[in-house]
C-alpha cells in the first residue's frame, strides 16, 4: 500500500509568507535599533548621542532603500526554494515529485477543472513516471501514474459519479462492457467531496488503480481500467481541451492557459 501524503490546500504561497516574515523581523529589528551602539544604530537611521539627533535626511533615504533591497532580496531568496518544491496552482501547493511503493513521480502538468466553463471546481495534478507532452503516451505507458484532485468547492457524491463516468464513456465506449462491473464498485466507493479536501487515483502496473478520498482507499485491477479512467483527462475527448493541454503543457512550461 502507499503511504505518501496528500498535498493539502494552502490559503497563500510559502514564499508569501515568508516575505511577510521577514518584513515583521525587520520592524522587530529597526524598532531596537537605537538600543545599539552608534555605530551599528547609524546603520537603521538612528544617531544615538545622548539620545535627542538624529541621522541626515539623506541618510535616511539611503537607509529606507537599504531597507527595500533587504526585502526584495528576502523575496527572491525564499521564492526560489517553493518553486523548486512545488507549484502554486489556485492557492494548491503539489509536490515536484512524490514517491509511491519506491517509484518516483514526476509533476507533469497541472490544471483547474471547471463547471459549464464558469465556477472552478477542483485543482488537478498529473503525476508520471516518465514525463511526456504527448497525451497518447501518457495513457499507453504500463508505469506508474497519478491524478490528484483537490476540491475548490462542494461537491456531492452523485455530481462527482456522474461526471466520472460520463468521462469515461464518452472515451473508452467500446471497453465500457468489459469495464462496467469495475466501474460500479469504483463509483460506488466515490466520496462526496468538501472544499480543500483531495482524492486521488494512482496506477501501479504491479497492483493496478487504487483510488483514495475521505479515509477510504479501493484497488482496481487491470490496466485496461487505469487507460479508461486516465482518458476521462488525457483521451481524444476531454471535458476540456484546455485543461489536457495544460496537463501535458508542464514539460515545457509552468504557465496555464485560460
Amino acid at each position: 500500500m502507499n503511504s505518501t501524503r496528500w498535498p493539502s490546500a494552502t490559503l497563500c504561497s510559502p514564499a508569501e509568507r515568508r516575505v511577510e516574515a521577514c518584513r515583521n523581523r525587520l520592524v522587530r529589528i529597526d524598532a531596537r535599533a537605537r538600543f545599539l551602539p552608534k555605530p551599528v544604530s547609524l546603520l537603521f537611521g538612528a544617531v544615538i548621542d545622548g539620545g535627542d539627533s538624529v541621522a541626515p535626511a539623506s541618510r535616511m533615504i539611503g537607509i529606507a532603500r537599504l531597507k527595500g533591497w533587504i526585502v526584495g532580496a528576502a523575496a527572491l531568496f525564499f521564492a526560489v526554494p517553493s518553486a523548486l518544491d512545488g507549484r502554486d496552482v489556485a492557492g494548491v501547493l503539489l509536490p515536484e515529485a512524490v514517491s509511491v511503493s519506491g517509484r518516483e513521480l514526476n509533476l507533469n502538468g497541472t490544471g483547474v477543472g471547471k463547471e459549464k466553463m464558469l465556477f472552478d471546481v477542483y485543482v488537478i495534478g498529473l503525476y508520471l513516471e516518465t514525463k511526456t507532452s504527448d497525451a497518447g503516451a501518457a495513457i499507453k505507458a504500463d508505469e506508474g501514474k497519478r491524478i490528484v484532485l483537490t476540491m475548490l468547492r462542494d461537491v456531492s457524491r452523485e455530481r462527482f459519479v456522474q461526471a466520472v463516468e460520463k468521462c469515461m464513456v464518452r472515451n473508452s465506449a467500446p471497453f465500457i462492457g468489459t469495464l462496467r462491473s469495475r466501474l460500479d464498485a469504483l463509483e460506488q466507493a466515490l466520496p462526496a467531496l468538501r472544499k480543500g479536501e483531495v482524492v486521488d487515483f494512482t496506477y501501479l502496473p504491479e497492483s493496478g488503480t487504487t483510488m483514495r478520498g475521505q479515509g477510504q482507499e479501493m484497488a482496481i485491477p487491470g490496466k485496461d481500467f487505469a487507460d479508461a479512467l486516465f482518458s476521462a483527462w488525457l483521451g481524444p475527448e476531454p471535458d476540456s481541451k484546455t485543461l489536457q493541454h495544460n496537463l501535458l503543457v508542464g514539460v515545457d512550461s509552468h504557465r496555464l492557459v485560460n
